[in-house]
């Protein structure tokens, strides 16, 4: 995985203005972003800082704007744990006088993206206590660390070998997590292994029937030939979810019109 490094080369400390009302003050906090001058600020496009009280405004006036979004297409690795002392002001001073008990965060939840940069879906795992739970539209069901996004980074980069790895792990770690046989059902069906595909399926509908995990069924029946079991998959898969577009476009593929 290439690595980026980026260096301090300049540190702003802008004034506060007066905004578009007398009662509003702002900061802007990319001065240079500001100027037109994107490529000094980059990856970030504009960052404001503003203080109003209730009542001056109808709506916030960067309604629509005000997240800064940084979309990176690929694998990003992050801790578990992380220490925010190194970046804090106290990072200079002795370490020996300093709790470091106060600086340490633990990661609570992580929002994936699977796709590409202009289409996809979202999921996200949240951690409450010890436990992870991955919720998935409207599914909500317990995960584990070693669950968290690689498997289906490496799957969506073509990897099935290494994805299949990484749910091999979380699988062992909770047996009883359909969606991580569901995954690896995925894995094996794009790597052109339908009969371990279709033993993966099957065990992610019979822990949790769905249309997607049945759905995928009726697809990996369809490349084993097994018409008539794929349209009885399909079919029940589009009953559960009339929205699902793969159950439904497999349905008229395979001539089933109703």
């Amino acid at each position: 995985m290439a690595t980026v490094e980026r260096s301090v080369v300049r540190i702003d400390r802008p004034e506060v203005q007066q905004g578009m009302t007398p009662q509003h003050r702002v900061r802007p906090l990319m001065p240079a972003a500001m100027r037109g001058d994107f490529a000094a600020t980059d990856p970030f496009l504009a960052l404001m800082e503003d203080w109003f009280p209730r009542g001056v405004f109808g709506k916030h006036p960067h309604r629509g704007i005000e997240t800064v979004t940084y979309v990176v297409e690929g694998r990003i690795d992050f801790p578990l744990t992380l220490n925010m002392l190194p970046y804090t002001t106290k990072a200079n001073q002795r370490r020996a006088r300093t709790d470091q008990s106060r600086y340490m965060y633990d990661l609570a939840s992580a929002v994936v993206h699977r796709g590409k940069l202009d289409a996809g879906h979202y999921y996200v795992y949240c951690r409450q206590g010890d436990q992870w739970f991955l919720f998935n539209d409207d599914q909500v069901t317990a995960a584990t660390e070693a669950e968290l996004p690689s498997g289906n980074v490496w799957r969506d980069r073509g990897r099935f070998d290494r994805a299949v790895e990484d749910y091999d792990k979380a699988i062992a770690l909770a047996p009883g997590f359909a969606f991580a046989f569901y995954n690896r059902s995925q894995a094996h069906y794009l790597a052109g292994r339908f009969n371990e595909a279709l033993a993966d399926a099957s065990k992610a509908a019979a822990l949790n029937e769905n249309a997607q995990a049945l759905s995928l069924r009726g697809l990996i029946q369809e490349k084993l030939g097994a018409r008539d079991a794929a349209l009885a998959d399909l079919r029940r898969a589009a009953a559960l979810d009339p929205s699902l577009s793969q159950a439904r476009d497999a349905l008229q593929r395979l001539g089933e019109t109703r």
